[in-house]
């Protein structure tokens, strides 16, 4: 067999290779192109319309603080101007670095900042954890050299380094999720909710398998709330964490399959003098979904747990 006849058949068998690479190159520059409307977008939208006008609290966290929502970041809950920075499956790395950049990038100095949190945002191998977002495209340089390091950061640290490398991979969930999209804004509604039974029970298997199935609470995401902590004490304000109310049945969920959540967080409240508000244990209030609160119950926890610690931290 001739160089030539060589070469003409690798030539030929490296025609797919070739097309498959080229259609990966075009699409990982139309991912980059692309306008998200993902997590990085909101934060860079938070420190837009946040500079220059500072207020006194903020509630941030995953979508269990949505109710306390009014349009894109406005809480009208609280007796002074307030502000509610909330995005969906985030977990403490999203708002840390958020934190972060208000300080750095804004007028913004809050006195009192409440963190929603829970156990899902702290499982191992939960859906939030595993496919945590922040980490992928949120994260700055700054910040993956400070993760480094840290117990349990290494899957993270390879994931960042991957997702920059493929942007296709590291825009999956906002490809999957057509994040592309106009942002909706939020409105107040007081009325009484109206809950769907089957929604209900979806919802309550997707945290059974995807967030309590073998729980543990991650080192990695740990150690970061008490970095958050002591960021937050640095810039003049108390940090105060919430574990807001939930249904009766996510309730038994928790007690049942993640009880070391409760452990941990408490002892992390202790051995770092940052206050801890459990308020789960409060099924009484109405909720739109076995999981968040309607907006008459979000605003009547702040007006009979969260206000009183507003006035205390401001000295009213």
């Amino acid at each position: 067999m001739s160089l030539f006849t060589s070469s003409s058949k690798f030539k030929e068998s490296a025609k797919p290779l070739a097309l498959f690479l080229g259609v990966q190159a075009i699409a990982c520059t139309l991912v980059l192109l692309v306008p998200w409307t993902g997590a990085g977008w909101f934060q860079d939208l938070i420190v837009e319309q946040v500079d220059g006008d500072s207020r006194d609290v903020v509630i941030m966290g995953d979508s269990k603080v949505f109710p306390f929502v009014d349009g894109r970041i406005d809480c009208p809950f609280f007796e002074q101007p307030a502000y509610a920075f909330a995005w969906d499956s985030s977990t403490v790395l999203y708002h840390r670095i958020l934190y972060d950049r208000l300080i750095h990038e804004t007028s913004l100095r809050p006195r009192v900042v409440f963190y929603s949190l829970g156990a899902n945002n702290f499982a191992e191998e939960g859906l939030h954890v595993q496919r945590d977002y922040a980490i992928r495209f949120v994260a700055r340089p700054k910040d993956l050299i400070g993760y480094t390091g840290m117990k349990g950061s290494l899957p993270f640290l390879a994931d960042a380094f991957f997702s920059r490398l493929y942007p296709i991979y590291g825009r999956r969930i906002e490809i999957t999720h057509l994040m592309f999209r106009g942002y909706k804004m939020r409105e107040i509604d007081l009325s009484p909710p109206e809950r769907d039974l089957i929604a209900d029970q979806n919802y309550l298997l997707i945290y059974q398998r995807g967030f309590f199935s073998n729980y543990k609470v991650s080192e990695f995401h740990m150690e970061n709330l008490k970095r958050f902590s002591e960021e937050v004490r640095a810039s003049g304000a108390e940090l105060i964490l919430l574990d807001l109310p939930v249904t009766q049945e996510m309730r038994d969920l928790e007690k049942e399959f993640a009880q070391e959540w409760d452990d941990r967080i408490q002892r992390f409240s202790e051995d770092n003098q940052v206050r801890y508000l459990d308020l789960r244990d409060h099924p009484e209030m109405l909720f739109r979904d076995i999981n968040h609160l309607s907006n008459i119950s979000a605003k009547e926890v702040s007006e009979r747990w969260l206000q009183p610690l507003v006035d205390e931290g401001l000295g009213q």
